[in-house]
């Protein structure tokens, strides 16, 4: 994979430009793909993105052998997304989330880039939150997990209707 990038676009719910760092030095310790990311608070309207974030021709290095992507090893990956190992990943995911603020049940999540939803079902069981899920990968999304309580969908957050 090429030294990592990046791009620092303006919000993607409102389009404003003023940002204020909430977490600094952010990587990823799990997969060791490559850059350091920030977790900044758009000033008007709260959405909490990370910043700076794969630009287009870099993300697929981050999806690469990560998801269903048509090897065969699909059940085997959704499976995992249920594994002790994930529900471990996903409360450290929240405990880094509540250095920002903890989450709470009225409060909704979108995770972009949620695979089979691993992570949302943690936030769904420990914190009692409304989940929404986006991926690229097709097949993850159609292999989620308890579709019946998260919106998934398939695509980009660009492209998603998300209100």
């Amino acid at each position: 994979m090429k030294p990592f990038v990046g791009e620092t676009p303006d919000c993607a719910l409102c389009g404003g430009s003023d940002f204020e760092t909430r977490l600094l030095g952010v990587r990823d310790l799990v997969w060791q793909k490559p850059g350091h990311f920030r977790i900044q608070e758009c000033s008007a309207c709260g959405l909490l993105m990370t910043r700076p974030r794969p630009n287009p021709e870099e993300l697929a290095g981050y999806y690469e052998g990560a998801y269903s992507g048509g090897t065969g090893q699909g059940d085997a990956k959704k499976d995992g997304a249920t594994s002790g190992l994930t529900r471990r990943l996903g409360r450290y995911r929240m405990d880094v989330i509540g250095k920002v603020r903890p989450l709470h049940e009225d409060d909704r999540v979108l995770d972009v880039g949620c695979s089979y939803g691993g992570f949302l079902k943690v936030v769904r069981d420990e914190a009692g939150c409304s989940t929404s899920g986006i991926d690229y990968d097709a097949g993850s999304i159609e292999g989620a997990i308890e579709p019946e309580l998260c919106d998934y969908r398939s695509g980009t957050l660009v492209d998603a209707t998300y209100d």
